[in-house]
């Protein structure tokens, strides 16, 4: 029992943490402590294929057949006169690296009547090409359809990651903060799920040739549907992990709280179970 109250109480701190490193909050808004550096040249317009989000800002991908880089703010939604002009004064776009950072130069108090959805600075966004979004602020991240080689979700904020299609040979979600990942379909040959935070990764449809999920935190991953070959999960947290398949094979391991629950078909199969959490599979048919 006790192992479970130190998984519980780590899941607070850890949520206390997430909300707090970033900003702080009371009631009339947030204070976010912006540290973003730059040197002139780096707010001069360049090519990217990495968008790094620390704003409190929900942010809309669109991926282009062209060569256009480009990155339009609108801050149409932001009625509070005296925070318009602060943010426009601290919030940088800064380009390095192959890399596009959006974030504030300094401590900027958002007030709590714009940072709504529908309050919010919206950010604009264009490529060629992506291969990684990091969202460390808070807010959101919008993509129809991402299409590249490689690609990585980096979500360590309190906002969410929402992408309708992405196809990429190699594949790799961190979720570490208080948000979410949502996928409706993602393809390609190899893929990792780690989800550390609070927040839960979903995904539709997964056709890939394998697929690591490791689960240590809070929130829970729903695989709606795997389709392809190898499939390992490793559950070592609170939350759980739900998974139907048509695979080659699942190997399952339950070292944490939350259970496991596998169902669909499968070639191959293993588990093993060390922790409180169960694994349960009577809706999974091994055919050989």
């Amino acid at each position: 029992m006790k192992s479970i109250g130190l998984m519980v109480a780590g899941a607070a701190m850890f949520l206390a943490a997430a909300g707090l490193s970033a900003c702080s909050f009371d009631s009339m808004g947030s204070t976010v402590k912006g540290d973003l550096n730059y040197v002139q040249d780096d707010l001069r317009q360049k090519p990217f294929k990495a968008i790094d989000v620390e704003a409190v800002a929900d942010v809309y991908y669109t991926q282009n057949d062209g060569d256009k880089c480009d990155v339009r703010l609108d801050y149409s939604a932001i009625k509070d006169a005296k925070f318009l002009q602060q943010m426009k004064e601290k919030l940088k776009v800064v380009y390095r690296n192959d890399e596009v950072v959006i974030g504030y130069n300094g401590r900027l108090t958002v007030p709590a009547s714009c940072n709504s959805e529908n309050k919010r600075l919206k950010i604009y966004i264009t490529s060629p090409d992506l291969v990684k979004v990091t969202q460390e602020g808070t807010g959101s991240f919008h993509a129809k359809t991402i299409n590249s080689d490689r690609f990585a979700i980096d979500n360590e904020g309190v906002g969410s990651v929402s992408i309708g299609k992405i196809l990429a040979n190699k594949v790799t979600i961190d979720n570490e903060g208080v948000g979410s990942v949502n996928i409706d379909d993602v393809a390609g040959d190899n893929m990792t799920v780690d989800n550390e935070g609070v927040g839960s990764v979903k995904i539709t449809n997964v056709s890939m040739g394998s697929l690591k999920v490791d689960n240590e935190g809070v929130g829970s991953v729903n695989l709606g549907f795997f389709k392809g070959g190898s499939l390992n999960i490793l559950n070592e947290g609170v939350g759980s992990v739900k998974a139907k398949v048509d695979c080659q094979s699942v190997n399952a391991t339950s070292e944490g709280v939350g259970g496991i629950n596998l169902s669909g078909v499968t070639r191959q199969y293993g588990k093993t179970k060390d922790g409180i959490g169960g694994i349960s599979d009577s809706g999974l048919t091994v055919s050989k």
